[in-house]
């Protein structure tokens, strides 16, 4: 949701949601979708309770999309008409503020914005925030596996440790080859940290095969974990 989001607000997209399921009237008994009730719930309002939260709950996703993008949900209206027009007025006419924020921390946290005009006859309409950029230092799983992702597909992509590759292949029968990659990195470029009078490192390594340079045939994802007693051990090594 929030990398949604964050991707919506840097794109200067604004999200209306329309909930197309209309006005719905939930009967205490339930609808068809559902088997019949049990018990007592129909009769002390616990069944009605249930169903108007399961159906707030899929009005929840649309909503949050709409608000922190600075766009509207609609919801519980039969008159659509009347919501597209509303959603064409608002983007008929609209204004673009930019600013540079004085917080240089990249740790990806929500940051809330207001706007505020000296007219009280105004009502105004816009994002309530955005999300910081992420450094490495506040990357999750995600972000990381993310950002792996993102190098593999850029056409140069970058690394963080000089390497050496190496490739050679064996044939194992007419038409399967097997395809043996070899990567050497050194031991004085991989950045360890001392914990527990050892030094460790996680290397995380990704690496597609392409058939003409075009269409891929293979994968490699690993993520191979150091831990020495000391880093002139790797130093002396290579």
């Amino acid at each position: 949701m929030r990398a949604t989001i964050n991707a919506a607000v840097r794109a200067n997209l604004a999200i209306y949601s329309v909930d197309t399921r209309g006005l719905q009237a939930i009967g205490p008994l339930g609808d068809a979708s559902t088997g019949s009730l049990r018990g007592n719930s129909a009769y002390n309002g616990s069944a009605v309770n249930n169903n108007m939260n399961a159906n707030f709950a899929t009005q929840e996703v649309m909503a949050t999309l709409s608000t922190d993008t600075g766009g509207k949900a609609f919801f519980d209206s039969n008159d659509f008409s009347g919501v597209f027009s509303q959603v064409q007025k608002d983007s008929s006419v609209y204004y673009v503020l930019g600013f540079t924020s004085n917080n240089p921390l990249k740790d990806g946290r929500f940051r809330h914005l207001r706007v505020v005009v000296n007219r009280a006859d105004l009502k105004l309409d816009f994002r309530s925030g955005y999300y910081a950029d992420r450094d490495f230092e506040h990357f999750n799983r995600s972000d990381r596996e993310q950002q792996l992702e993102d190098e593999l597909a850029a056409q140069l992509p970058r690394v963080d440790v000089p390497l050496y590759a190496g490739a050679s292949y064996f044939r194992k029968d007419d038409s399967h080859y097997y395809l043996a990659v070899s990567l050497v990195i050194p031991g004085s470029q991989i950045s360890f940290v001392t914990d527990k009078d050892k030094d460790n490192a996680t290397i995380d390594v990704i690496g597609e095969a392409l058939q003409d340079g075009k269409i891929p045939v293979g994968r490699q994802r690993e993520t191979v974990k150091l831990a020495v007693e000391s880093t002139r051990q790797i130093r002396r090594r290579r």
